[in-house]
């Protein structure tokens, strides 16, 4: 009698758990027709925060969820919830930060050009039909006024010991010291001379600069590789770094060394 009892609430809770996800899914082409096959399915939490603003700053996304199909079709499996989407594919190889120079993608948004949010509902299929993406080209970095009030920025330059810059990194922002696990907001690439530019809503953070590296496929991945390079504001003391809407705090530079052993 009670294995039978554990038997059906085993599968009552197989299926609560399973009534919990929702299905998103859609199809999307470039101006020319062209599938955006490859690109993946990013998806922000929207009761955690704005937007992401491509081309301004870069929230880390809460789920990655899939990946476009040759036909443009994408199929994704999320818990409930309203979420910001987005899809990108990244022409340059690399998987990290924000859309860089060329690469394709995709926001969903309103008629007024706002990314906007999109709400799956538990056991319901979300089905968004035809959306049409369009390639990323960098332009200024021209922050709207509504974000000016939100957001600060953490300037600084990255470089090895013996004082080399450190190009294409990006700096991570976690909002705890331990630093494990996923962080909140990721900087733009690093540039020739090692200085970077990371933009995010006021508050205090602990920072990690890391060379991200390349996957021939599949969506990033947060844990350590060995042959990547790794520093923490602070070093080992690791210090706290505050910033207020609209300050500018520059100076933040980290020291960065080749990641040794696990």
């Amino acid at each position: 009698m009670i294995a039978k009892v554990l038997v059906v609430v085993l599968l009552y809770l197989g299926v609560a758990q399973a009534q919990e996800k929702g299905i998103l899914k859609g199809e999307v082409r470039l101006p020319t027709g062209e599938p955006l096959s490859g690109g993946f399915v990013y998806l922000f939490d929207a009761t955690t925060g704005r937007p992401p603003a491509p081309g301004v700053w870069w929230r880390v996304p809460d789920f990655i969820a899939g990946q476009v199909d040759r036909a443009g079709r994408f199929e994704v499996e999320v818990p409930q919830g309203e979420y910001f989407f987005g899809i990108i594919k990244r022409t340059s190889g690399q998987i990290w930060g924000p859309p860089t120079d060329g690469d394709m993608f995709y926001f969903h948004r309103d008629k007024g050009g706002r990314i906007k949010g999109v709400f799956v509902k538990a056991g319901e299929t979300t089905d968004l039909g035809s959306l049409v993406g369009r390639v990323y080209r960098v332009g200024p970095k021209v922050v709207p006024e509504e974000l000016k009030k939100e957001i600060g920025e953490i300037k600084g330059k990255l470089a090895t010991p013996d004082g080399k810059p450190v190009v294409d990194a990006v700096v991570l922002a976690y909002t705890q010291p331990n630093v494990v696990g996923k962080p909140k907001f990721v900087s733009e690439r690093s540039k020739a001379d090692g200085s970077y530019v990371l933009r995010l809503p006021a508050g205090t953070y602990y920072l990690v600069a890391r060379t991200p590296g390349k996957r021939a496929a599949g969506p990033p991945r947060w844990a350590p590789s060995m042959e990547m390079l790794l520093g923490r504001y602070g070093g080992k003391t690791h210090l706290p770094v505050s910033v207020k809407a609209g300050e500018v705090k520059a100076g933040i530079d980290i020291l960065m060394k080749p990641l040794v052993g696990r």
